[in-house]
């Protein structure tokens, strides 16, 4: 069988695998905080795309608030996307709503990597190394979580792929029509997330010394120079177009959202290596601390390799690394740019690293470098070469089996993955960072206490009542959520309280590799 044949069939499968499984569990998750108000937002644009409704932009009552100020000024292109779909498909009811949006934002994430396949597949010319880059990111446990309830960082972090494809796409035949793709690519990118202002310009560094190779070589660069211009005109006519907000005072608008980039108006507090920190004193290694505790060992073994090669190279020859490398140049820019910025700037970030996901596609490469790389050297190896292979590829096989096998047992509870750099256990870690601190687990809790307690009514207190939205309304309208003085049950899933609640008052818990992640007591004399 060709080559052709065994990457159609084996890479088929499992994209195929992949949807399926997309299809069958995106009814499991719960509903993150960030869903509802990006529901909000997209409801805001919706209304005014539709009748001219600016009133929750421009309300003052709004402009007071952190969550609303801060929301006005997100990229809105994908919650305007899904509530269009929600209008479109007459959905009224919540559990309804969500489940399409969690269904939607897996379709998105499946495209993004598709596209992150395209890209590995041209850059190695190795379907085998193309596909091992995919299952790399489907195996991601967090990453995988948040594909289905993230409205925010898995959409922008699938369609960044879908504009690096782009971008090559055009690099490779810079004409007016791959430029309007490129250019819309972007725009969508920059309507989602305002971090995607790098793609074009990562797209005029690399454009830019091609067109003066051509130079050189006594070539005409005058269409490739427009179709240049033309892409640049199609990003700012798309974010325009794909951004409401913007269509009054578009460039003070603008700049509003670029400001908000890096003042993200939240006072609350975070757990990080046992110490409760302020979000606005987090110290400058916080992001790099939990991108190394919960990405997977293998991955960050096999980046370290692949990324002093690429450096090594970069510095060695920085021209022709610059025009023969162009999808490395990228990749490398999309991770460190962020990385920097952040730290520089002393922008206000939290809850891990979700805001900078978009970054892990590209640790990703450097990690399938790193696999290219080693799997060179162990070819030199001479008469051992072949079994250090065969033991370098069982190594691998086993540590993606162990992380598969992660992923089933915390089910539908991903998103508090850990590898072992964070603690010896969950118990242990619960105690040191941040665990569920989207509340996820509330929607496994509310199941147990409905199942538990059989009364038509129950009055229930909890940090937030988003999750009761995706339970079937029969249940739904059991629960009463109230404050705690009047609740007969009270909720948590230890955000801002690290410490173990009284046992004596607990009826359930949601555990999770024995860890308890989330508790219903029963208030005492009720």
């Amino acid at each position: 069988m060709s080559r052709m044949k065994w990457e159609r069939i084996v890479s088929g499968t499992f994209f195929a695998v992949l949807l399926i499984l997309g299809l069958t569990v995106y009814k499991d998750y719960g509903v993150s905080w960030d869903e509802g108000m990006s529901r909000t937002n997209g409801t805001w644009n919706y209304n005014y795309v539709t009748s001219g409704d600016r009133e929750s932009f421009d309300s003052k009552s709004l402009q007071a608030t952190q969550s609303g100020y801060y929301e006005r000024y997100y990229g809105s292109a994908f919650d305007l996307g899904l509530v269009t779909l929600e209008r479109v498909l007459r959905l009224t009811d919540s559990r309804s709503v969500y489940l399409m949006r969690h269904l939607a934002t897996f379709g998105v994430f499946y495209l993004g990597t598709l596209a992150f396949y395209w890209l590995l597949r041209r850059r190695f010319g190795d379907w085998r190394l193309a596909l091992l880059g995919a299952v790399f990111l489907v195996l991601s446990p967090r990453l995988f979580a948040d594909a289905f309830y993230n409205p925010k960082d898995l959409p922008f972090l699938a369609l960044v792929q879908i504009a690096l494809a782009s971008m090559i796409f055009f690099l490779d035949n810079m004409s007016w029509q791959r430029a309007l793709l490129h250019g819309l690519a972007c725009a969508l990118c920059i309507d989602i997330r305002i971090f995607g202002l790098l793609l074009p310009v990562i797209t005029v560094v690399l454009a830019v010394p091609r067109l003066w190779e051509l130079h050189s070589a006594g070539q005409r660069v005058r269409a490739n120079t427009a179709s240049l211009g033309i892409c640049l005109g199609a990003i700012a006519c798309g974010t325009y177009a794909f951004w409401p907000l913007l269509w009054t005072h578009p460039v003070t608008n603008f700049l509003k959202a670029l400001r908000a980039l890096g003042r993200v108006p939240w006072s609350g507090t975070i757990l990080y290596i046992g110490q409760v920190v302020p979000a606005g004193k987090l110290p400058w290694h916080y992001l790099f601390v939990w991108i190394a505790i919960t990405t997977p060992l293998l991955y960050l073994i096999l980046f370290a390799a692949g990324l002093i090669h690429c450096l090594f190279k970069a510095l060695t020859h920085p021209w022709r690394w610059l025009l023969e490398d162009t999808l490395e140049v990228a990749f490398l820019v999309t991770l460190t740019a962020p990385l920097a910025a952040v730290v520089i700037l002393h922008s206000n970030v939290y809850d891990g690293w979700r805001h900078l996901y978009f970054t892990y596609p590209p640790l990703l490469y450097f990690s399938i470098l790193g696999v290219a790389i080693v799997t060179s050297w162990l070819s030199r190896l001479g008469k051992v070469a072949v079994p250090a292979r065969v033991l370098a590829a069982l190594t691998v096989v086993l540590c993606l089996l162990q992380v598969f096998w992660t992923m089933i047992r915390y089910h539908p509870l991903q998103n508090i993955y850990f590898n072992q750099l964070a603690g010896r256990n969950l118990t242990e870690i619960r105690r040191r960072f941040e665990m569920d601190y989207w509340g996820l687990s509330q929607r496994k809790a509310l199941e147990r206490l409905l199942a538990i307690d059989p009364s038509p009514a129950i009055r229930v207190s909890a940090p937030t009542s988003i999750n009761a939205a995706i339970l079937p309304p029969a249940l739904r309208n059991r629960l009463e959520f109230t404050k705690p003085e009047s609740a007969t049950y009270l909720i948590s899933f230890y955000r801002w309280h690290p410490e173990d609640y009284p046992q004596e008052d607990e009826v359930d818990s949601i555990r999770v590799d024995g860890a308890k992640i989330c508790v219903i007591q029963r208030i005492r004399g009720k």
